[in-house]
């Protein structure tokens, strides 16, 4: 049936595209993709209100095409904030976006930081890279976050700082609408505090929380109370077991609020958190459970002065996970109060530790980690690293084994157990290493790292790697190798750098190119970039 004049077809009735037709080639795969400036006039326009999900990787696609698409693609992700909520009346389209708050990198540090993305950075290369940009007050160049896959995938919510100075983040964040003082006011609007809180998966929220645990430990907890009960019970329970950085009194009555949750493992990880704090009524029920798995060697009666030994579960067959266990499960117990249970002061209870490795690993983190007490004076020293000399390298081996799952990566204190001139071979330099780069502020330690480069363990290796002695040398040494880069303190690389040259060019060589990565990085003089601008109407 013929439709009737001036109706016009069901096509003719639609309304029009107001995306420009115009396309350029993305570079992946010859596909073509609309203009990055007419998408962003009609998204900013408010003619389409679907939220984009994931903000960054359409800025990615849409700015591969050509640098100059990029400042444009960028602005999309300004503007997600402004598709998942009413539109403010203070927003205005077409405000102009500030330029970076840091000089971009130059050109060089820009090369070496692709390159080593390419290769793969780790998280340590990654941690190492951030630093670097804090020290110098610089951020990463835009037209390469399409390009640095390796960082934002490790470290994603690192990302949005440096977004965040060439973006107007602040336009979607309180000083848009208007001045809101009102505690209230700022409860209403929790992702108002980060923009990109609500974008993050669990395991980067977790993250994000944990390293602001360590900046601010009542800022994040404040910040996790606030929006936890929306949250799933597997992401409640994650954002929880991240509160065990900084864990600390003040925590007790969120956790103990937290323990009739109505999901058992959100309540199983608050207990555990609570079992860690001293004085609390879990802590108490641990330090009974630990007096209670203490017995006498030869099942005497009574502790008396007999040797003691740690009983474990019987399913652990081996030391390694008997030594794992106990230090994850009794880490929180005080080390004075322990003494003060058993009657024993602290180098009586380690000598009768001896016969038992997993008693005596646990005495030496605890003796590590809850330093209030002052040994005597005594023929074995002040330290019961003196009195149970074979525990330290069982408790290295116990870091580096469990180093994501437990509770010891918390405390910077175990730092003390880890002295690098006691290290008398490459296996245990390395797991001093891989150590060091797991506690929180270890790259911070100058004295550690200073006595690692010193060591008698590194030159040992430094021998055994230029006379090739043994096949498993080379591989092992270049780990240590990029490890060390990455800790050394900046006047120590000359030197580093000197005993470098006279190892092997594919020993040396992934060290070496870190070194001049962060070099490139705080050396770098920055770059100009001119602030674009939000497209107009």
């Amino acid at each position: 049936m013929t439709a009737a004049r001036g109706e016009g077809t069901a096509e003719d009735r639609a309304p029009k595209k107001e995306i420009d037709e115009e396309r350029v080639p993305s570079g992946r795969g010859g596909r073509l993709l609309p203009d990055a400036g007419a998408w962003t006039r009609t998204l900013t326009l408010g003619t389409e209100r679907a939220p984009l999900e994931p903000p960054v990787d359409l800025a990615r696609a849409l700015g591969a095409a050509s640098e100059r698409w990029m400042p444009a693609a960028l602005a999309l992700t300004a503007q997600v904030k402004r598709f998942t909520r009413a539109a403010a009346p203070e927003l205005r389209v077409g405000a102009p976006l500030p330029a970076p708050h840091h000089p971009p990198l130059g050109p060089r540090a820009r090369r070496l930081l692709r390159r080593a993305c390419e290769r793969g950075a780790d998280a340590a290369l990654v941690g190492a890279i951030w630093r670097a940009l804090d020290r110098t007050g610089r951020s990463l160049h835009p037209f390469d976050l399409h390009d640095l896959d390796g960082l934002f995938g490790h470290d994603f919510a690192r990302a949005d700082p440096l977004v965040a100075a060439w973006l107007d983040r602040t336009s979607v964040r309180r000083t848009s609408h208007g001045d809101r003082s009102t505690p209230a006011a700022d409860d209403a609007d929790l992702d108002g505090d980060d923009p990109l809180w609500s974008m993050l998966g669990p395991a980067e929220r977790a993250e994000r929380l944990a390293a602001e645990r360590r900046r601010d430990s009542a800022g994040a907890r404040l910040r996790l109370a606030r929006g936890l009960s929306s949250e799933p019970a597997a992401t409640r329970e994650r954002l929880v077991r991240a509160l065990r950085s900084g864990l600390g009194p003040d925590d007790a009555a969120f956790l103990e609020s937290l323990a009739t949750d109505r999901s058992s493992k959100v309540r199983d990880a608050a207990l555990e958190l609570l079992a860690q704090i001293p004085g609390t009524a879990r802590n108490s029920e641990m330090v009974d459970d630990l007096v209670a798995r203490i017995e006498p060697v030869r099942g005497t009666p009574s502790l008396g002065r007999k040797s003691l030994r740690l009983r474990c579960p019987e399913r652990l067959s081996t030391v390694g996970q008997r030594v794992t266990w106990a230090l994850s499960t009794f880490m929180c117990v005080p080390f004075d109060l322990l003494c003060a249970r058993l009657e024993r002061d602290p180098f009586e209870l380690a000598r009768a530790a001896r016969p038992d490795p997993v008693l005596q690993t646990l005495l030496l983190a605890l003796d590590s980690l809850w330093p209030s007490h002052r040994h005597d004076d005594g023929a074995e020293g002040k330290s019961l690293d003196d009195v149970l000399p074979l525990a330290r390298r069982d408790l290295v081996l116990a870091l580096a084994v469990g180093r994501r799952d437990s509770a010891l990566f918390d405390s910077q204190l175990l730092r003390r157990l880890l002295d690098p001139s006691r290290l008398d071979g490459l296996p245990d330099a390395l797991l001093l290493t891989e150590v060091l780069g797991q506690l929180p502020g270890a790259a911070d330690d100058l004295r550690f790292v200073r006595a690692l480069v010193d060591s008698r363990a590194l030159s040992d290796a430094l021998d055994a790697a230029a006379q090739d002695r043994e096949q498993d040398v080379p591989r092992l040494f270049g780990e240590l190798l990029a490890s060390i880069a990455l800790l050394v303190p900046t006047e120590d690389r000359a030197a580093l750098r000197a005993r470098l040259s006279r190892l092997p060019v594919d020993l040396r060589n992934s060290a070496l190119e870190r070194l001049a990565l962060l070099e490139a990085i705080e050396t770098d003089p920055g770059t100009d970039l001119p602030a674009p601008s939000a497209p107009s109407r």
